[in-house]
């Protein structure tokens, strides 16, 4: 897990990224996006995850 973390963070681009916007003429649909940066900092708080499972000797389950 430390190591798909790791890789993902070092080869992901900046996430930049997505807007709000309507998905019908009515606007009863929105697809509200996300900020820029998610990715990295779901990222992050992975990386930080096995990392204290690989210092507690946890194991990671990825359902």
């Amino acid at each position: 897990m430390l190591g798909r973390a790791e890789l993902a963070l070092a080869l992901a681009p900046a996430d930049a990224g997505v807007p709000v916007r309507d998905l019908n003429t009515a606007g009863t649909v929105l697809d509200f996006g996300r900020r820029a940066g998610y990715l990295q900092d779901r990222l992050h708080v992975l990386r930080e995850v096995a990392l204290f499972a690989r210092d507690q000797a946890r194991d990671v389950i990825w359902h």
